[in-house]
């Protein structure tokens, strides 16, 4: 019982979010991330490393409710988090 109330406190979305775009979203991400590269050692020496959690990676529906667009990535975001991951 403990275990389904962490997994479902953990997932509750903030519904006084504004909803944003994907393009807003990528815009938003790729500002926040320093543009330095980092060699290996750098990496490597670090305390924590990035976890991205993904509910869904597709396209919004008109037919989506605002709690499922907060859990919905579209496919252009992903592909700018992974970019930002591989240039970070």
């Amino acid at each position: 019982m403990l275990m389904v109330t962490l997994l479902v406190t953990g997932c509750k979305n903030n519904s006084s979010k504004k909803e944003t775009s994907p393009e807003e979203k990528t815009a938003k991400d790729s500002s926040a991330v320093k543009k330095e590269v980092a060699d290996a050692a750098t990496i490597l020496a670090r305390p924590q490393v990035p976890v991205l959690c993904y509910h869904q990676i597709r396209e919004w529906r008109g037919s989506d409710s605002k709690s499922a667009r907060d859990i919905i990535v579209p496919v252009e975001l992903f592909k700018a988090h992974l970019k930002i991951l591989a240039d970070s």
